[in-house]
C-alpha cells in the first residue's frame, strides 16, 4: 500500500509588491479559495476586514483568511504600497492557531518584513528548492503571528544546574542581519554590529566602531573577522548597500538623495561601491527589480479566475461608490 505523499503547512501562490495611489480604493472582496496578507510598507488609509475597519501605517499587517472580506483605502495626499503574499494553509493545527481574520498586527521589531522581502527574492532568483525555502519562510511568519496573538505564558523558573554556554563560532554570514545573530556570544563584535546599524548614515572610522565597542581597532579588527568571515569595512559597505536597496524599492528618492541618506560620500561613490557588491549599476538594479516586484512573483500550481486574483481598484469618486 502506497502512503500518502506528505503535505507542505500551507502552499504559497503569489507574491508582489503592490502601488495604491493616493485616494485610491481597493473594493471590498472575498477569497474563497485562498488567504492573503497584506503587509504596508508605505502610506496610511484604513484597511477593512470583515465588519470591521482599522486606520493602517508602515509596519501594519493585515491577514484576511479564505471568504473573509477585506479592502483598502489608500489616504488622498499619499500613496499606499503594500506587500501582498497569496497562499493557502493545510496543516490543520496552524489555520486553528491563526484565525481567519485575526485583524491588524504591527511588526515592532521588522522581522516579519524581512521576511517577507526574502520570499521575494527567492522568487525573483529562481534557484534550486526556491518554492521550499519561500514555503518554510512564509510557514514561519504564520507561527511569530500566531504567537503574537497566543496568551502571555510565564517564563519557566531558571534551571539552578544551566548548561555553560557555547564558545564562539565562526560562521560565515549570508547577509549583515543572519551574521549580527550568529555574533550573539562575542560581545564587542555585537556591540560594533549594532553601532554600525544605528550610525550608518554618518562617517564611520574603525577608531569609531571599535571605541563605541569598548575594544581597541586591532582587537575589534581580529575578533570580527573571526566571528563573521569578514572586515568591519566591509562589513559596513554591505549595510549601507542594503540599506540603500531597501530605499530604492519603497520610495521614489533620486540616487543622490540616496546616496547622501546612506552614508555614501556622493552618487559616484555609491555607485561604484554598488555596483562593486551587486555587478550592476544602482539605477539599473531599481529597474530590474521593480519590473520583477510590481508583475508579481509567481509560485506556481495556482490559476484562479483573472478577476479574482488582479486586486481591483475602484478609480470612482468617492461619492460615486456604493455606500460613499
Amino acid at each position: 500500500m502506497a502512503l500518502p505523499k506528505p503535505c507542505a503547512p500551507l502552499e504559497l501562490f503569489w507574491l508582489a509588491r503592490v502601488h495604491y495611489p493616493p485616494a485610491y480604493t481597493l473594493v471590498t472582496h472575498r477569497h474563497r479559495d485562498f488567504s492573503q496578507i497584506f503587509f504596508v510598507l508605505e502610506g496610511s488609509g484604513s484597511f477593512t476586514l470583515g465588519k470591521r475597519i482599522e486606520r493602517f501605517s508602515p509596519g501594519f499587517l493585515f491577514y484576511a483568511g479564505e471568504g473573509v472580506p477585506h479592502g483598502l483605502s489608500a489616504a488622498k495626499k499619499a500613496r499606499a504600497v503594500t506587500l501582498e503574499a497569496k497562499f493557502k494553509v493545510h496543516d490543520r493545527s496552524l489555520a486553528r492557531a491563526l484565525p481567519k481574520a485575526e485583524g491588524a498586527f504591527s511588526d515592532e521589531g521588522d522581522s516579519w518584513r524581512l521576511l517577507l522581502e526574502s520570499i521575494v527574492q527567492e522568487g525573483i532568483r529562481g534557484e534550486a528548492y526556491h518554492r521550499e525555502i519561500a514555503t518554510a519562510r512564509l510557514t514561519e511568519l504564520h507561527w511569530l503571528l500566531a504567537r503574537a496573538r497566543a496568551p502571555h505564558r510565564t517564563a519557566p523558573a531558571a534551571d539552578p544546574k544551566p548548561f555553560p554556554a557555547p564558545a564562539p563560532v565562526r560562521v560565515r554570514s549570508v547577509g549583515p542581519r543572519a551574521a549580527a545573530l550568529s555574533t550573539v556570544f562575542d560581545p564587542a563584535t555585537r556591540r560594533a554590529v549594532e553601532f554600525i546599524e544605528a550610525t550608518y548614515r554618518e562617517p564611520l572610522s574603525l577608531a569609531a566602531i571599535a571605541a563605541a565597542a569598548g575594544v581597541s581597532p586591532r582587537h575589534l579588527s581580529g575578533r570580527f573577522r573571526n566571528v563573521t568571515g569578514e572586515t568591519v569595512a566591509a562589513w559596513l559597505w554591505r549595510w549601507r548597500v542594503e540599506q540603500a536597496k531597501a530605499r530604492m524599492l519603497s520610495g521614489e528618492d533620486s540616487l543622490e538623495a540616496i546616496a547622501l541618506h546612506g552614508g555614501f560620500e556622493t552618487v559616484h561613490h555609491f555607485s561604484r561601491i554598488f555596483k562593486r557588491q551587486e555587478g550592476i549599476p544602482p539605477g539599473k538594479w531599481r529597474d530590474l527589480e521593480r519590473d520583477q516586484i510590481s508583475r508579481g512573483v509567481v509560485f506556481g500550481g495556482f490559476d484562479p479566475p483573472k478577476s479574482s486574483f488582479i486586486p481591483k481598484i475602484d478609480k470612482r469618486p468617492k461619492a460615486a461608490r456604493p455606500g460613499g
